[in-house]
C-alpha cells in the first residue's frame, strides 16, 4: 500500500473489494493504523456481507459505519451524516 499520510478527507467511503483485486480490508487497516489518518471517518459500503461480518469487531473498534450493497441512496446519505 502507498503511504497514506497525505490523505486529507472528511470521510472515506470504501468497498471491501474493488476492481483489480484491491483489498479494501487491508486499505482500511492501513488508514486506521497510521496515526496521521486514524481519526479519518470511514464508511464501508460492500456486498461482501460475509467479510464485513468477519470484520465487524474491527469496524466497531474503529467506529466505521457500514452500508450493505445494494443500498438505497437515502440510507447511504443517512450513514454519511452519522
Amino acid at each position: 500500500l502507498a503511504d497514506l499520510s497525505p490523505l486529507a478527507a472528511d470521510l472515506v467511503v470504501l468497498d471491501l473489494h474493488f476492481r483489480g483485486g484491491g483489498d479494501g480490508a487491508a486499505l482500511l487497516a492501513a488508514i486506521k493504523g497510521d496515526p496521521e489518518t486514524a481519526a479519518t471517518p470511514v464508511l464501508v459500503c460492500s456486498a461482501a456481507h460475509h467479510l464485513a461480518q468477519r470484520l465487524a469487531p474491527a469496524l466497531e473498534r474503529w467506529s466505521c459505519g457500514f452500508v450493505a450493497k445494494p443500498f438505497d441512496l437515502d440510507d447511504l446519505l443517512a450513514a454519511v451524516r452519522r
